[in-house]
């Protein structure tokens, strides 16, 4: 698979998340509503359930509304801090979110953040968007500036999400929850990680969290 060719473009998660903001497509509103009422929270709690984030210092690449560092910061990480590449999610997130930290980066050159930075670096549904050379160099940059875990959730491969995408393709939509790829425990293998990879039951099982821990 190949980079989805949006993966890169600032210009259009700029309007991916002008439109969550704004509420300007019933698809984006639905998925805002969804993220905001059930799965940031739930996304938290299962992190916080395998990591313990009391006192840690938290990085989420991709961070978006940077409703699940929010949670997380409730939860009692000492410091939590979001990354994107789009100046609308992070306008979108600090206008929410004064509990937390965001700027706006690069996720293949964090070079505004030094080796080992933070306790625990994360992404959700971020890694999908990008083809299997991509996906180590994303990986590897968040290593670098973890120094106890790496979290990464994504897709599941499971009829469900195929159905969805599927439907969503028909209906003519082409960018996210269209063409993402599914992952299983082995794709995680595949990229070289040896970590631990779970189910995620509150999420209905359409999505599985991959633990790489980097220090014992």
């Amino acid at each position: 698979m190949e980079s989805d060719n949006y993966s890169n473009d600032q210009k259009y998660w700029d309007g991916y998340w002008d439109e969550n903001r704004n509420k300007k497509t019933f698809f984006n509103s639905l998925v805002a509503f969804a993220r905001k009422r059930y799965f940031a929270k739930y996304f938290a709690k299962f992190i916080a359930k395998n990591y313990d984030v009391k006192n840690k210092t938290v990085c989420e690449i991709g961070a978006g509304s940077g409703l699940t560092l929010a949670y997380l910061r409730e939860m009692g990480a000492l410091k939590c801090v979001g990354a994107d590449y789009s100046k609308e999610a992070v306008d979108f997130a600090k206008s929410s979110n004064n509990a937390c930290d965001f700027i706006q980066g690069d996720a293949f050159n964090l070079s505004n953040i030094p080796d080992k930075n933070f306790d625990l670096v994360y992404s959700l549904g971020f890694l999908e968007h990008y083809g299997k050379d991509d996906q180590r160099k994303l990986i590897n940059e968040q290593k670098r500036i973890a120094k106890e875990c790496v979290f990464i959730e994504v897709p599941y491969d499971i009829f469900m999400f195929r159905w969805l995408f599927a439907a969503n393709r028909k209906l003519g939509r082409t960018t996210t929850f269209s063409d993402e790829e599914l992952f299983t425990k082995k794709t995680f293998e595949d990229l070289g990680l040896k970590g631990e990879s779970k189910l995620m039951p509150g999420a209905f099982f359409l999505t599985i969290g991959h633990f790489e821990r980097l220090s014992q």
